[in-house]
């Protein structure tokens, strides 16, 4: 329920619900890794950064959640839509699995919102495959492609 609350938008019934459930306690209100995907996708969308930080440091510390390729893709979008782009490419560069496209679409979405043009050809140096993979990123400043 509260990762289809998040996924339709209505983050804060999504956070509610999930507070709702830790206020009971015990092992069995202990979230599972898709109860924290929904949970984490809620703070993106909402734009609850500090939120977000703070239950996804919870994930390992408080309910023994190995965090998964795509919680970390779940706060690579949340830091990158705030604009915090240094910290989601630190994030990236801890993470011990492979980057995917969810976590490079992420990243290079965040660099679109804020004009962060300079990070965005570095990310695509970076990972070549993901440029082969992806069709186009169009420049916000109309019509001009982004060249590497």
């Amino acid at each position: 329920m509260i990762t289809a609350f998040a996924k339709l938008g209505y983050a804060q019934e999504a956070l509610a619900l999930f507070e709702r459930m830790q206020s009971f306690g015990g092992n069995e209100a202990r979230p599972d890794e898709i109860t924290v995907i929904g949970v984490l996708d809620a703070c993106s969308h909402a734009g609850f950064i500090d939120k977000g930080r703070r239950f996804f440091k919870c994930m390992n510390r408080s309910w023994g959640i190995e965090p998964r390729i795509e919680h970390y893709g779940c706060m690579i979008d949340l830091l990158s839509s705030d604009g915090s782009l240094d910290e989601a490419c630190s994030l990236i560069q801890n993470i011990l699995m492979k980057p995917n496209d969810a976590i490079w679409s992420a990243l290079l979405g965040g660099c679109r919102i804020h004009n962060y043009w300079r990070l965005t050809t570095q990310t695509l140096r970076e990972d070549q495959s993901f440029l082969s993979r992806s069709i186009c990123i169009p420049s916000s400043k109309g019509g001009k492609m982004l060249e590497l």
